[in-house]
């Protein structure tokens, strides 16, 4: 049987040229074996997650970005021994800068804008697991080409 309660609160607001959004869950999950009287943590549910979200329009219409991501305590099944271990807990930052332009001053079809974007995933390059002894990615550049 699993047992969860918890709280979600997303939040988001604009103020001028800077938009911020930010959401937050805690919660407490309970993993029970009612016939053997034997409750475990299950994998992959941490006791909170969330973070917070940046953007802000720059001259030359640039627009600059960047997030931190908040995973709270989690445990995981030790393949070794079969019991519940815990994983740490950490924050991962993000950034990225885009631009967009028109290609056409009109109409919403096949190539009317185009958007470039340089981003950082994990600029610190936390480890951060999800499971045991398995890490999530690290440090991750990426650029991108959209074509609208």
């Amino acid at each position: 049987r699993i047992k969860s309660s918890g709280v979600e609160v997303v939040a988001s607001t604009v103020v001028g040229r800077l938009s911020l959004r930010a959401d937050l869950t805690v919660q407490s999950v309970d993993l029970s074996d009612t016939q053997a009287n034997i409750t475990n943590r299950p994998e992959n549910l941490p006791d909170a997650f969330g973070g917070i979200t940046a953007g802000a329009l720059l001259p030359l219409g640039l627009r600059l970005g960047g997030d931190v991501r908040y995973t709270g305590n989690q445990f995981c099944i030790d393949p070794a021994t079969g019991d519940d271990a815990e994983l740490e807990s950490g924050a991962v930052l993000g950034a990225e800068v885009s631009k967009e332009w028109k290609v056409r001053s009109s109409g919403t079809g096949w190539l009317s804008r185009i958007e470039a974007r340089v981003a950082i995933d994990n600029i610190g390059n936390k480890a951060m697991y999800d499971q045991c002894r398995l890490p999530e990615a690290g440090r991750l550049a990426r650029f991108q080409v959209r074509l609208f």
